[in-house]
């Protein structure tokens, strides 16, 4: 549903870092889960768009579902592309809540919605299951989308019977955890629950921001002209300060004659102002936090490719190629590295250490100068006070409030980069045994601006602290922030060093215009060549070319035909079904599949890079010749094929596609 939190498993609570033993005992006591998670729920059938025929619904009411899991099927005629997922999110939330098993829904609910235009099935589920369910690639992610494109030519019927079971058999692997790591995921989720937000869908909560669209453009623009993918983030980082500067100097002008005014009336009146102000800038310090939210941004790019919904809703912003910018499904197989968990953990630590300047600045003053200090705020500024005190004394990090006394800045400042040391390596556990490839990616482009503006504010912050109101900063303290300094630049160079191949080559590989061509040198894969992919459309596919398709001249009727590529390479063409591409065939030497087989090749090479995996069939037309077929093991692949045709001693061709198109033997005929 529409702003669902990611939530502990099982219901375990949040706790505060210092109760990490008593959040880990809660959450072995809880680690059963509640009584519905043992509960069978009969299925929910709301066929409100007559889009499945009586025998699957028959079907899906006799269907043996999992315990623990509350089904519902539902079917709408039409939904807005460019609102489609925060649609279905609605309509779950409204179905949970006209239900009398609301809070089965709300929790273990597994909510399959179709629409009839566009034709489209997504899936939802509850509370409880959806962090699980989407980090291990049940609601987003290829298989999902594997699934998804079963209903995009209509037959609703094959799509339902297909993901219901796959549901059934993914749903509980996938959220029933080990004790171990789900009492390592309570405690990570405990630390950083409200940070996961950020990892927010395109079609779910951005559509509602005005920063969407014109972000969107400048990417675009950016990765055509330039073929990078920082310059745009540089740009809203500056344009994000210089907001920030003049709103908090109008806000500053505004208080300060506020308190003026109070002051001169009396002083009990001004310290309730000042208080209040104080109040007012913290919130409007997080409010300027969300408006200018530059996350929701960037993983409206990155994660478009785990839904099809969210590549419809993004392609209706009316951004020309913005779907393209966005992750492949394939890359959510690829599970987070030891290289991109580092780059986490140095990233998360640096937006810690570079977030309190202000602090930074009177840390490294003298004691005695902290303490004065520190007795002034408290005069002017009690609630700012509080705060830094509840900051040093907390947490585990927290010292005795004699103790913080002493030297009250250094004390939070140390406080508080300890919290963020034990965040880093929370986010790096999270990353390294929950999180896929494109998630710790998101991650990084979303801590990358706040990490340049925090170290432009924390030089600048120690470059004013050098001299203190007494005097020079003794040797001890200088010496000591600028060992700290030092690291903090080599930590942040090996950062961004190590950064930007890594993203950028991500982005090269993945990405269109600009980046994957169609050449003899392509490879052919299941579902995929170069830069086109099985089920686009002819538009979308001269969008990835860069270049037109042109009609086969033995293609014959609308329902089915062929095109290829003008711009080459020969040999090469798609088979259009219903508008959309169903399958790649290859008739001439040069492109190879991704084990390296092509046309000319022997049968007895070809079986050799694929041993025990090709069924050797009869040839149609050809006495003396073969199909070799390749079936994937992988479950989202069970719908499609790779196909070699020989004369009995070497391939003539071969194709890649979706069943049942793959299979058709003479084309379009």
């Amino acid at each position: 549903m529409r702003g669902q939190k990611t939530g502990s498993i099982c219901g375990v609570g949040r706790s505060r870092s210092g109760s990490s033993l008593i959040l880990l005992f809660a959450a072995f006591l809880a680690s059963g889960c509640s009584q519905l998670a043992k509960q069978e729920f009969p299925p929910m059938i709301l066929d409100q768009a007559d889009l499945l025929d009586q025998q699957t619904e028959a079907w899906l009411t006799s269907f043996h579902y999992p315990r623990g899991f509350a089904f519902v099927i539902r079917s709408v005629d039409e939904l807005p592309e460019a609102l489609i997922g925060a649609r279905a999110d609605d309509l779950f939330a409204e179905t949970a809540k006209e239900s009398s098993e609301e809070d089965a829904l709300e929790n273990r609910g597994v909510f399959v919605l179709l629409s009839r235009k566009p034709a489209l099935v997504q899936v939802r589920v509850g509370e409880k299951l959806h962090s699980l369910a989407r980090w291990g690639g049940v609601i987003a992610g290829p298989d999902y989308i594997a699934k998804q494109s079963l209903a995009m030519n209509g037959d609703f019927d094959d799509a339902v019977r297909a993901i219901v079971p796959w549901l059934a058999q993914r749903l509980p692997e996938t959220t029933e955890l080990s004790r171990t790591r789900k009492l390592l995921l309570n405690d990570i989720m405990a630390e950083i629950s409200s940070e996961l937000e950020d990892f927010g869908l395109p079609s779910e909560s951005f559509y509602g921001h005005y920063l969407l669209k014109p972000v969107l453009e400048l990417r675009v623009r950016e990765r055509i002209r330039f073929g990078s993918w920082w310059i745009t983030y540089v740009v809203l980082g500056v344009l994000l300060l210089v907001a920030k500067w003049i709103v908090g100097a109008v806000f500053g002008v505004t208080a300060g004659g506020l308190e003026r005014a109070a002051l001169r009336s009396s002083r009990g009146l001004f310290k309730g102002v000042r208080t209040a102000s104080d109040v007012a800038r913290i919130l409007l310090s997080i409010g300027l936090g969300l408006l200018f939210s530059i996350p929701s941004a960037a993983s409206a790019l990155l994660l478009s490719g785990s839904r099809l919904e969210d590549q419809i809703a993004l392609k209706a912003s009316g951004v020309p190629g913005v779907e393209r910018l966005g992750f492949e499904p394939e890359e959510y197989r690829i599970s987070t590295g030891l290289a991109i968990v580092a780059l986490v953990l140095i990233l998360r630590m640096a937006k810690g250490l570079t977030g309190q300047a202000w602090l930074v600045r009177m840390a490294v003053l003298p004691e005695d100068v902290q303490r004065e200090a520190f007795e002034n705020l408290e005069e002017t500024s009690p609630a700012r006070a509080f705060v830094l005190m509840i900051l040093g004394t907390g947490g585990e990090a927290g010292v005795s409030p004699e103790d913080f006394e002493k030297a009250p800045f250094a004390h939070a400042y140390f406080s508080s980069a300890l919290q963020d040391f034990y965040a880093a390596l929370k986010w790096a556990l999270l990353a390294q045994l929950f999180l896929p490839k494109p998630l710790s990616l998101a991650a990084v482009y979303f801590w990358i601006p706040p990490v340049v503006l925090g170290s432009v504010a924390t030089l600048r912050a120690l470059l004013q602290a050098r001299r203190s109101p007494q005097g020079e900063v003794s040797p001890p303290s200088r010496l000591r922030w600028a060992v700290l300094l030092l690291g903090g630049g080599v930590l942040l160079f090996a950062a961004f060093r190590f950064s930007y191949p890594l993203l950028h080559g991500s982005a090269q590989s993945t990405m269109s215009p600009g980046g994957e061509r169609l050449t003899a040198d392509s490879k052919l894969a299941l579902r995929a060549i170069g830069p086109i992919r099985i089920g686009m459309t002819i538009e979308e596919a001269e969008q990835a070319l860069q270049g037109p398709l042109a009609r086969a001249e033995t293609a014959e009727g609308e329902d089915c035909y062929y095109v290829e590529p003008q711009q080459g390479p020969h040999g090469v063409s798609f088979m259009i079904i219903g508008g959309r591409i169903a399958r790649i065939d290859i008739s001439e030497p040069g492109i190879t599949t991704l084990s390296g087989a092509r046309v000319g090749d022997s049968e007895k090479h070809v079986l050799s890079l694929y041993p025990g995996r090709l069924e050797v069939t009869g040839h149609t037309y050809n006495e003396t010749g073969h199909y070799l077929t390749f079936t994937p093991k992988d479950p989202a692949d069970s719908n499609y094929r790779l196909i070699f045709e020989t004369d009995g001693n070497v391939v003539t061709r071969f194709r890649a596609g979706r069943l049942p198109e793959v299979d058709l033997v003479e084309g379009c005929l």
